[in-house]
């Protein structure tokens, strides 16, 4: 799970297996997961004392409901959960007050906030470590989306915009970089894509794109285009496929009973947390989202994670109150029991 830079922007520090920092946690990723390889004393844990966790309380919330973060009463808590004694933790925020002060992290940190640091405080801490989450590299494009063969030339009819594209963020990638790679150079390779389309070739010439499509039904559709909205195309017909046999409709295996308007305790829903039987409960509402699971646009384990639970917190803070009704109604098998539903 990719963790916000913004965690360790509103104060986060990261401790080693030893309880010590290591690097400036300022830095930009690529820095910081070198500093960790340098190190090589994991595992690693990203640390907001409740000043930091303040500034940032959506995401922490966020993070510990889908069980990648922790939230502990107190520092001898987190002491525990590194594996330290409290007084060697007790002695790093000291040694980080005392650089925060005077503004001498050997380490080269600049800004703090968050101080003083103190084990009497409660703490929101997760295991973190170096990933790639992204590629620096890719096809090689011009102003306008076009992709550059190996002699410097445009491939005609071949346009790209996004990841799959290299050079738009130069030495290290930036979230906001991110915006241009995907929607500028998205909406300048789909116009360029039209204008080649338009651009008055021959769609049966050296510059026409040739797309071969099967469809559901097992025909193959080959189109040519090129300049002028030139189009020429083939179908090949589907297989023929011999007819099943008549037979007649095997009686419906017995299933429990699910009406919208049931009523169901937390316990009923705790019964269902598997992945072959998933439910959970929203806002009062109970939902069997076992059907649900791979079509849900987070990912099935953003549901796993509160199998047999009550998510109505996490819910709510990344979601309309509509949107149960509009995309997945179906869902919806009851109400909890004495507590009506708010959606």
């Amino acid at each position: 799970f990719l963790a916000a830079g913004a965690l360790r922007g509103e104060g986060a520090i990261i401790l080693d297996k030893d309880g010590n920092r290591f690097c400036n946690e300022l830095g930009t990723r690529d820095y910081v997961t070198g500093e960790m390889w340098k190190s090589g004393n994991g595992p690693f844990r990203l640390i907001l004392n409740s000043a930091c966790s303040s500034g940032i309380d959506w995401h922490c919330k966020h993070y510990v409901g889908r069980g990648v973060m922790k939230h502990v009463a107190h520092g001898k808590d987190l002491a525990r959960e590194i594996g330290v004694s409290v007084s060697k933790l007790q002695s790093t925020f000291d040694e980080y007050n005392r650089v925060a002060k005077g503004n001498n992290d050997p380490n080269g940190r600049k800004f703090f906030n968050g101080i003083p640091w103190t084990v009497d405080d409660n703490f929101h801490v997760a295991v973190v470590t170096p990933v790639v989450h992204y590629t620096m590299g890719g096809l090689h494009i011009n102003p306008d989306g076009a992709c550059i063969d190996k002699s410097g030339k445009p491939i005609p009819g071949l346009f790209a915009a996004g990841e799959v594209t290299g050079g738009v963020h130069g030495k290290n990638r930036l979230g906001g970089s991110a915006l241009l790679e995907c929607v500028v150079f998205g909406r300048l390779s789909g116009q360029s894509a039209y204008n080649y389309v338009y651009s008055g070739s021959s769609s049966s010439g050296n510059n026409a794109v040739t797309i071969t499509i099967e469809l559901p039904s097992g025909v193959k559709t080959t189109i040519a285009i090129g300049g002028n909205g030139a189009v020429t195309g083939s179908a090949s017909p589907a297989p023929a496929v011999a007819a099943p046999a008549a037979s007649a409709p095997a009686a419906a295996p017995a299933a429990e009973t699910k009406s919208a308007s049931k009523e169901y305790t937390l316990e009923d829903v705790a019964k269902h947390n598997t992945e072959d039987d998933c439910w959970v409960a929203v806002n009062g509402q109970v939902l069997d989202v076992t059907s649900f699971l791979s079509d849900h646009p987070g990912g099935k384990m953003a549901l796993l994670t509160f199998a047999g639970k009550d998510a109505s917190e996490e819910f709510n803070m990344l979601h309309e109150k509509d949107v149960i009704d509009k995309y997945a109604p179906e869902t919806v098998i009851g109400t909890l029991k004495g507590l009506a539903s708010k959606l």
